[in-house]
């Protein structure tokens, strides 16, 4: 690999620990500052599953809430969202150094700025005051490449096999890795990838009662999905919203540099293991969730933030694209300007007024609906004393954090169809909302406004920022009706 022309700074380990710890600052100020929760369905679900396991053990073997992710975040879930946000800022935190490990064992010149790219990926900060998986599966993805690199091979590969429990793409991450393993003739290594199913296999069947669980209870394993399916370009347009564009150019170029280190032929050691294990991880999972939304298959909804997940990947492609430009570049005016660029706008990005930049309202604070729910809730506790006694009836899991509900104990908490089946014992409240009851539980609003039982209290009507409506109706149980 060329020398970079880039400054000494960018090879310095200690300015990536400070950027990283800026990284980290700005985090904390953000979990105590800010409300949000980055989206209102699967980051406050596995939040609930990480705070309730502790009670409903059986949710440590829960297939879609990811079990080694529950087990990990249930201590930091004990202590709200913030303790859940501060826990994948911990992660990332963690997972930013490791990546500047990671580029300093493939011995790329500039490392430091493997970190750089990581924090200004606006897409990062945002996903990691959050609840959900992808941050944890950054981790083990990066640290288990790590460990390989430093030949520490059957641990990494030890690591690597419990992936698929944090998220289920990490089958597809051992896919790789065997590659690998097939790669350098490690046979006998290759058996140790079925750890993660073996020992969870057995630790779930005091559960399910059954060895196959890891398999059949996989809640993607379907052939369609209920959210239809997309176009072949979604996730190539989309892709700035999650590293913004500076760095999206860096990624082409990163690709570029490696199909024409693949026309010569670079076989040296350190050169297949980048191909498979950096290059070959990014574009497995980006081109399978490609297909994924495509076909609408594996109940995919093209979400981009399953790409956090390969983060550390892009960052180190992003570092070879940079350096492939020094190289080619090297000793020119107009080279130099090109490559210097790059450094400011890879920083300033995340602040400005880009669509695919932060934006503090719309990704640090709670949504419209959160915000129409949360003003439902307000309701009910100022206006009824015996509200911490009534049984709830909602989808709109939110809810449930708002007035410290138990999300799996139904003696407390049941979809809004539940009200038909099971009307409360005594007080009981409906909060319907117009996105998880209508879209997601296609429940009407008629199942509660032609219930005898209930009564329409007051209705919460917010629009956002496409003027979109979004509604909490609040229904309130008949007493007399008993």
């Amino acid at each position: 690999m060329k020398e970079s022309t880039l400054p000494d700074f960018t090879d310095n380990k200690y300015f990536a620990w400070l950027v990283t710890g800026l990284f980290f600052i700005a985090g904390i100020i953000l979990t105590f500052s800010a409300n949000g929760t980055c989206d209102d369905g699967d980051s406050i679900m596995h939040y609930q599953f990480a705070r309730w396991a502790i009670v409903h053990h059986r949710l440590f073997f829960d297939h879609w809430a990811k079990p080694l992710y529950v087990l990990i975040a249930c201590p930091f879930a004990q202590f709200g969202i913030p303790g859940i946000k501060i826990f994948n800022l911990l992660v990332s935190s963690a997972t930013i150094l490791l990546t500047f490990y990671i580029a300093e064992n493939l011995n790329l010149p500039s490392k430091a700025l493997a970190v750089l790219f990581m924090v200004m990926s606006p897409g990062l900060i945002v996903h990691s005051l959050s609840g959900l998986t992808e941050p944890l599966f950054a981790l083990v993805l990066s640290a288990s490449v790590l460990l390989y690199l430093r030949n520490r091979i059957a641990l990494s590969v030890f690591i690597i096999s419990f992936l698929p429990f944090v998220r289920s793409e990490g089958l597809i991450i051992c896919g790789v890795f065997a590659l690998m393993l097939i790669i350098e003739r490690r046979w006998k290594l290759l058996p140790v990838l079925l750890c993660g199913h073996v020992v969870y296999s057995l630790a779930g069947y005091t559960v399910y009662g059954n060895l196959l669980w890891v398999f059949t209870r996989i809640p993607y394993a379907r052939l369609d999905s209920v959210y239809g399916h997309g176009t072949w370009e979604h996730f190539f347009i989309n892709l700035p919203d999650i590293i913004g564009i500076p760095l999206y150019l860096l990624l082409v170029a990163g690709l570029i540099a490696f199909v024409i280190e693949l026309i010569k032929g670079y076989a040296n050691r350190d050169g297949y293991r980048r191909w498979v294990l950096v290059y070959g991880c990014f574009i497995a999972c980006f081109f399978a969730h490609v297909l994924f939304w495509r076909f609408g298959i594996f109940n995919s909804l093209g979400l981009l933030r399953v790409l956090i997940g390969v983060l550390p990947m892009m960052a180190i492609i992003q570092l070879q694209g940079l350096n492939a430009l020094a190289g080619f570049f090297k000793n020119t005016v107009y080279g130099k300007l090109i490559l210097y660029f790059f450094i400011p706008a890879v920083t300033v990005f995340p602040f400005m007024r880009f669509e695919s930049s932060l934006h503090y309202q719309r990704d640090f604070c709670l949504t419209t609906s959160q915000l129409s729910l949360k003003e439902a809730t307000d309701y009910v506790q100022a206006n009824f004393s015996d509200y911490r006694q009534a049984q709830y009836y909602y989808d709109a899991n939110y809810v449930a954090i708002l007035l410290n509900l138990d999300i799996f104990d139904t003696a407390v908490s049941r979809p809004v169809w539940g009200a038909y089946e099971h009307p409360p014992k005594n007080d009981g409240f409906i909060i319907w909302d117009n996105y998880y009851s209508a879209f997601e539980n296609k429940t009407r609003i008629e199942v509660a406004s032609d219930n005898s039982r209930f009564e329409l209290v007051k209705k919460f009507t917010l629009y956002d920022r496409w003027n979109f409506e979004k509604t909490a109706v609040l229904f309130r149980y008949r007493k007399e009706s008993m």
